[in-house]
């Protein structure tokens, strides 16, 4: 039954079931089998029905053909057929165990790769944490020497920044005589054209002379003509 229970419905349907006819005729043959038997108990006088078919090979016989030879053959056939389906019924059932072992397998896998990237990200943080606490590392010789030199070489620059600044003054100073120069030159120049000269042995104008105001060089030089 536990066997027939895995099976399939459809072997279960093609179990060769007695049919009605069938039934009714192994009844008649139950009924005068038990007749036999009532009346060879009677004869023996002993109620053990195993005793009897012991000792009754020809009822033993019939008995068992009663039961079992009209459908024996079908029986066969359908046990067959039931070896076979729970063979294929078994192989299935492997198939669906392996496929949801690999599942579980590959579940299993991905479980113990997000834990490690979990533990892996945790041991990151933590390192990260520690090194932020930590005091920065000291600079290496190299280091120190491309520093030193930077700077020994940023006094050079500000010192040819002062040269260049130095130089600047120079030119300022040297162009502003030049220029002193040639503003007296052309004041000069100015003055000169201003006076007129004096004219010999002639009368001046009386608008040019009314006009001035009598200076004190010109005065003296009007008695001794006089």
């Amino acid at each position: 039954l536990k066997q027939m229970a895995e099976a399939s419905p459809q072997v279960l349907k093609n179990f060769p079931w007695p049919s009605q006819t069938e039934v009714t005729t192994r009844k008649a043959k139950l009924r005068s089998l038990v007749a036999r038997l009532f009346a060879a108990a009677a004869d023996k006088g002993t109620q053990d029905v195993e005793a009897l078919l012991k000792g009754d090979a020809d009822l033993r016989k019939e008995v068992l053909q009663s039961l079992t030879d009209e459908n024996q053959s079908g029986l066969d056939t359908w046990s067959g057929q039931l070896q076979k389906e729970l063979a294929a019924r078994q192989v299935d059932k492997d198939k669906v165990s392996a496929e949801l072992k690999k599942k579980e397998e590959a579940v299993q896998a991905r479980r113990e790769e997000e834990k490690a990237r979990r533990e892996e990200e945790e041991r990151r943080l933590a390192q990260e944490k520690r090194e932020g606490k930590r005091p920065p590392p000291k600079p290496r010789d190299s280091s120190s020497d491309s520093d030193s030199g930077a700077r020994k070489k940023k006094p050079a620059k500000k010192d040819a920044k002062d040269a260049k600044s130095k130089g600047k003054n120079k030119r300022k100073g040297s162009s502003s005589p030049s220029r002193g120069r040639s503003s007296d030159e052309s004041e000069s120049s100015g003055r000169r054209k201003k006076r007129k000269p004096v004219q010999k042995g002639g009368k001046r104008k009386k608008g040019a002379s009314s006009s001035r105001s009598p200076s004190p060089s010109s005065s003296p030089r009007r008695k001794k003509r006089r």
